[in-house]
């Protein structure tokens, strides 16, 4: 099967350019991820998802502040996929509770677990990155007695200098400090694979660019991620030709 994530930046949006719908039309995915849905419960009879989207089960998980992060996983119906909820702990700080912000979806399909995150940022003046930490401890500790899992979506990190456009500039920032980056070798360690970077050793291909950027290749950031542990995963894709989103889709092939 094929698994897709994509930041998509707003749900309403990506769907009312149409982007949305050409992207399913033409990849077709088996699962997709979805982060920054910025929509609540309510919002949804309105998108007629449904309709556009027939062969899809559709799992939320919405943010309690409106029109913030919030994440989704849609399956194919034929997947027969049931939905997991991963216990909650404290991770609150100034900002909010993140357990509240709509950050995970996860379900089971046979005997994978497949989560979708949206990672907390840790805030250019770095405020957030205590919160980060805990976040990714809590992560790990929930997936720890997970035989086969996959971790996708937005983790907010470059692992590696290579992941970064100009990285000497990066060091320290959020998003590139060493807590960040630490977490990130921790879910390896736990025995995730990061398997686009297995399978190119030394591309350099990035996930997401600022707005401020006119083309992509430029001053972009790779930290968007599928991360396997005991799947068997391949042919990992990065698509940067999408648009729709300061995010790309990327995908990765798991057998069920």
């Amino acid at each position: 099967m094929t698994v897709f994530s994509w930041n998509v930046n707003g749900l309403r949006a990506i769907l009312n350019r149409g982007d949305l719908q050409n992207f399913i039309k033409l990849y077709n995915p088996d699962i997709l991820g979805l982060q920054e849905i910025k929509i609540q419960e309510s919002q949804l009879a309105e998108l007629k998802l449904a309709e556009l989207f027939p062969d899809y089960e559709m799992f939320w998980s919405f943010a309690k502040r409106k029109g913030y992060a919030g994440t989704a996983i849609w399956t194919k119906k034929s997947l027969a996929a049931k939905e997991i909820i991963l216990q909650k702990t404290d991770l609150s700080d100034k900002y909010g509770d993140a357990c509240s912000e709509g950050r995970l979806t996860a379900v089971k399909i046979g005997e994978i677990l497949v989560v979708n995150m949206y990672a907390p940022n840790g805030k250019e003046d770095l405020s957030r990155i205590p919160l980060r930490v805990k976040w990714d401890a809590y992560i790990n500790s929930s997936l720890k007695n997970q035989p086969h899992a996959l971790l996708m979506g937005d983790f907010n990190v470059a692992n590696e200098p290579i992941d970064v456009a100009k990285p000497e500039t990066k060091k320290g920032a959020h998003g590139f400090t060493i807590e960040e980056r630490q977490d990130f070798k921790n879910y390896l360690a736990a025995g995730f694979r990061d398997i686009w970077r297995e399978e190119n050793p030394d591309k350099i291909q990035y996930t997401w660019w600022s707005f401020r950027v006119r083309e992509r290749g430029l001053n972009g950031w790779r930290i968007d991620y599928a991360l396997a542990k005991n799947l068997t995963a391949k042919n990992a894709e990065i698509y940067e030709q999408v648009r729709g989103s300061d995010h790309c889709p990327i995908s990765v092939e798991v057998k069920l």
